[in-house]
Order: structure tokens, then sequence, then C-alpha cells
């Protein structure tokens, strides 16, 4: 009943100011923030990225940009190495618990980063699509389910959910202006594997900071 949009805002601005008193999940929603700035950027533009800056050889042995075949082979590698990459997550969270296990998967993120810099060919883009594989869908999923498990005592999941949903939207739309800037300013699609390897960089920095047990704070008044 009443105004959508206005509802909506004030179950939002209603779950952020909740949000405020508890400091692990806040610390928390802090570092997925930005690690999923660098997520969702590689997620939906690693083939704009590929067809730009990756090579392959024709059958006249030419060197041409890396063709649609070839970016297909690439997304089905990353499909079926996610399997693999999720039951891997699966173990390191019962291994170093969630968070542990999402700082790893942060670095290995940074590491795909520094090879993407480097490759050129699309041997090299095969090799890194696997990796990026590996941590994309287990981190994604233990991401979402390390936010269920520091939700405090309530029964209002609904609205935290959906604020974990806005700010999963807004994160990415973020990082893709992020990627759009620095090839604006700077013409050159490799110096946008900087600004999304600093979001992993960051993000790992921020989970360091995540406390290991739930510290209850004075939420601040209007």
């Amino acid at each position: 009943e009443g105004n959508i949009i206005a509802n909506g805002y004030r179950e939002l601005r209603k779950t952020w100011k909740e949000l405020q008193s508890t400091k692990r999940l806040n610390s928390y929603l802090m570092a997925f923030f930005v690690l999923n700035m660098g997520i969702q950027t590689v997620m939906y533009l690693a083939v704009t990225y590929a067809k730009e800056e990756i090579k392959e050889l024709d059958a006249n042995g030419q060197v041409v940009p890396i063709g649609d075949a070839s970016l297909i082979i690439s997304i089905l590698l990353i499909q079926l190495v996610a399997v693999a990459g999720a039951f891997l997550f699966v173990w390191l969270s019962k291994r170093f618990g969630n968070v542990g296990a999402l700082m790893m998967g942060a670095a290995a993120w940074i590491l795909l980063c520094i090879g993407a810099y480097s490759i050129h060919w699309a041997n090299e883009f095969y090799v890194l699509a696997c990796g990026v594989g590996l941590v994309m869908g287990g981190s994604q999923a233990l991401s979402r389910s390390t936010y269920s498990k520091f939700l405090p005592e309530t029964i209002d999941h609904a609205s935290y959910f959906a604020f974990y949903d806005v700010s999963y939207y807004l994160s990415t739309v973020l990082g893709t202006l992020a990627y759009g800037l620095v090839y604006q300013l700077t013409g050159d699609l490799r110096n946008t594997v900087i600004i999304i390897g600093s979001f992993f960089i960051v993000g790992l920095v921020l989970l360091f900071m995540v406390p290991n047990r739930e510290v209850n704070v004075v939420a601040a008044e209007d």
C-alpha cells in the first residue's frame, strides 16, 4: 500500500540504521561492496577486454584479434571449472572460515588481474579463464552465505537481503563506471585492469578488518 518507491526507501534506510549497530556485519558489507565492484566488472567486461587486447593466429598463420569461437571456449571453461571452484570454496570455508576463504579468493583475484595485464594470446586467455572460473562462482556464493551467517537476530530477513541486493547492483554500476572512466581517460584497456585490481586490494584489506565476533555499538540517532 502507498507509494512503493517511498516505502522501499524507508525500508532500506531502516535497515541501514540497524546495520550501524552491528560492527561485524557492517564491516563485512563494506568489504563485499568493494570486492563486488571488481567481480562484476570482470564478469560484464572481460569479453570486451579480450576482443581488444587478446590475439590469436588464423588458419593462414596471421595474427588476428581473438574470435568468437575462442571466446565461447573461454566461457565454457569458466562454467566447467566453476563447479570445482564451488567445492574448493566449501572446503576452504570449513578449513579457514568464511572470511578466511574470501580473503584467499580476493588474493587470487589480485593474481588474476596481474595475469590479465600481462597476457596477449588466446592460449594464455584460456588459462586465465580457468582461474576466473575457479574463484568467481565460489566467492560469490560464499559472499552471500557469509552475509546471511552474520545477520543479527531478526524476523525481517527480506529487508536485509534487499539491502544486500541494492549494495550488489550499486557496486556493479560503480565498478563498470570506473572501468569506462579509466578507459576514457587513458585510451588503453590494459589500464582498466589496474583499477579492477585495486578494488580487490582494498577489499582484501577491508576483510582483514572484519571482527571475528559481532560487536554491538550504539546506532546513531536521527
